[in-house]
C-alpha cells in the first residue's frame, strides 16, 4: 500500500511538471513597463497626470516606491520635468 501511495504521489508530481512547463513558457504580461520606453507615451502621460500616482495608474503600474522610481527614471531619460517630491506630513 505504501508503495502504491508513493507511486501515486510521483505521478501527481510528474503531471505538475508538465503543467508547470506550459505555464512557465507563457509570456508574462507587461503591465505597462513597455510604456516607459516610448518617449511620446511618457510625455503624454506626464502632461495629463498631475502627480506620479496618477501617472502610474494611467500607465497600468501599481503606485508605489518602485513604480515611482521607474517613472522618475523614464522622465529623466527623456529630459521631461520631474514631479515634485512628495511632502510627508508629521503624525
Amino acid at each position: 500500500m505504501r508503495e502504491t501511495t508513493y507511486e501515486a504521489i510521483q505521478q501527481t508530481l510528474l503531471g505538475y511538471d508538465d503543467v508547470r512547463q506550459h505555464v512557465d513558457a507563457a509570456p508574462a504580461p507587461d503591465h505597462g513597463s513597455g510604456l516607459l520606453d516610448d518617449r511620446e507615451t511618457v510625455a503624454r502621460l506626464r502632461a495629463s497626470a498631475p502627480n506620479r500616482r496618477h501617472f502610474c495608474l494611467q500607465a497600468g503600474l501599481e503606485p508605489g516606491p518602485v513604480s515611482y522610481t521607474r517613472v522618475n527614471a523614464a522622465l529623466q531619460r527623456f529630459h521631461l520635468p520631474l514631479y515634485p517630491a512628495a511632502k510627508h506630513h508629521a503624525a
